[in-house]
């Protein structure tokens, strides 16, 4: 008697355990699924949404993963580019840094250029990064309206619900409306995304500042975040 009485101790026990965990997975689960729920809609109904690239050299990889969580909303898209002065180590380590963020994981809206360009903020190839930028956004999510482009030394002003409301704010970080110029302008849209769907190895488009034309290569490989 005494060990069949072990016995079903035993039983009970462990299915009372095996409840237990199923009671607090079921209850785990559900949570996670209310804190980050997978359907982001878009349109004049719902608050805009915004595409931003951050932008940064070698040594900035901590500078640019503090301010994509300082922007960071499920509603964006985001694009983070480490010149090609960073090492492919750090490159690494920011992919790290971004896919152990649970809420970034969850709706996968961040990438990091895989194998960058060189950048010249005094120069062209800045602009010229900005542009391809605009395109491989457009190409990955057209549901944006307006785009933000930051870099490492940049900290945000204002919130992203401030933000929510562009045409209040004037000193807002939203800069240039190019967003809005692609819906009114759409050959100006069709040219950015020939920058990352041509069929050439070499999509050249002028976009003209007084006297100078600036040439875009497609050179773009991504790493998911």
């Amino acid at each position: 008697m005494g060990a069949e009485r072990r016995w079903l101790f035993t039983l009970f026990s462990s299915a009372f355990l095996s409840l237990l965990f199923l009671l607090v997975y079921s209850i785990s689960v559900f949570s996670s699924s209310k804190q980050f729920p997978s359907i982001i809609h878009h349109g004049i109904h719902y608050p805009p949404a915004f595409a931003y690239y951050i932008s940064g050299g070698r040594g900035d990889k901590d500078r640019i993963f503090r301010l994509l969580l300082a922007v960071y909303h499920p509603r964006n898209r985001y694009l983070l580019h480490l010149s090609a002065e960073a090492s492919d180590e750090e490159r690494m380590e920011l992919v790290g840094a971004v896919n152990a963020v649970p809420a970034i994981r969850s709706f996968g809206n961040v990438d990091v250029v895989g194998k960058p360009g060189r950048l010249t903020y005094m120069g062209s190839s800045n602009l010229a990064a900005i542009l391809r930028a605009a395109a491989i956004l457009l190409r990955m999510d057209a549901g944006w309206t307006w785009f933000v482009s930051l870099s490492a030394m940049d900290y945000p002003l204002i919130t992203q619900d401030a933000n929510h409301n562009p045409e209040g704010n004037h000193n807002a970080l939203v800069r240039p409306r190019i967003g809005k110029l692609l819906q009114e302008c759409p050959h100006i849209k069709n040219l950015l995304l020939n920058l990352v769907q041509g069929g050439s190895e070499h999509s050249e488009v002028g976009f003209h500042a007084g006297a100078m034309k600036i040439g875009f290569a497609r050179t773009e490989v991504f790493i998911k975040a």
